[in-house]
């Protein structure tokens, strides 16, 4: 139904194919045109750049392709002159542009611009080693000092513990004492003379050993009370006890209040 005749376009020399250049490069508020590979601060982590194509026959019929390397490695067409990237993290990156007109493919005569954003130094491995590190050298001295302080109380608990058992001990030693002497006199009590005497006479019985039991009584001491009063009487029974604690001087001997005014004695062999 008719006839076609292609004609294929003659191939464009490389110097006729469009190329790209950036007009300007800014990072932050700092224009880093010209740069190579520059390094910015956390601070200045956005990127605006403007570019422009060379040797094109028609200025609107040209078509930009981009990527941002490691974002994204694909290849994004865009008919803007202008890219702009914000919050880029601490990293190395590489913007390529390239270029294709209306009569012919892709340039191949891109352009590229590195860059390098610095970890911030509170973001370096150094500072978070060394805060990890400080962690732990302040959670060892904490535990440090709670097992020092439950030292120190242990310690403490001890010594209050052997202070109380010994003002127990001595409290019981005194009780002990007490309940075996008389308190007017300070001679053993009646209790003390009975199981004495009751020890005696069965090492009497087993061995055949000699022991004198003497028993003394305060003449007239009613009618002492009664003349010179219970207190001038108690001071007479002192002065009996005293003169009988002098008798009983071997550790075997025993001198007891027997009951009021009478005294015994418990001598051994």
């Amino acid at each position: 139904g008719g006839l076609s005749r292609f004609k294929a376009r003659p191939r464009r020399s490389a110097e006729s194919l469009p190329k790209v250049v950036f007009t300007r490069l800014v990072m932050g508020r700092m224009d880093v045109s010209g740069q190579r590979n520059p390094l910015v601060s956390i601070h200045s982590n956005d990127l605006t750049a403007r570019y422009s194509a060379l040797n094109v026959s028609r200025e609107n019929g040209v078509v930009f392709r981009y990527r941002l390397t490691p974002v994204k490695s694909a290849w994004t067409e865009t008919a803007q002159r202008e890219l702009q990237f914000a919050e880029l993290a601490p990293g190395t990156y590489r913007l390529q542009v390239e270029a294709r007109d209306i009569d012919g493919a892709w340039s191949g005569h891109g352009v590229e611009f590195p860059f390098e954003i610095l970890t911030p130094w509170y973001r370096t491995w150094w500072f978070l080693g060394a805060c990890g590190l400080m962690t732990l050298l302040i959670a060892a001295a904490v535990l440090r000092f709670r097992m020092l302080g439950a030292v120190r109380r242990e310690r403490e608990l001890v010594r209050m513990v052997e202070e109380k058992t010994m003002d127990l001990r001595r409290a019981n030693e005194g009780l002990s004492r007490l309940s075996s002497l008389d308190p007017l006199t300070g001679l053993a009590n009646r209790r003390v003379f009975d199981q004495t005497l009751e020890n005696e006479c069965a090492r009497l019985h087993r061995t055949g050993s000699a022991v004198s039991l003497v028993l003394l009584d305060v003449d007239h001491f009613k009618a002492l009370n009664d003349s010179q009063g219970h207190l001038r009487g108690d001071e007479y029974l002192v002065l009996v006890g005293e003169a009988l604690g002098r008798l009983a001087r071997r550790h075997v001997d025993v001198a007891a209040r027997y009951d009021g005014e009478e005294f015994a004695l418990i001598l051994p062999a």
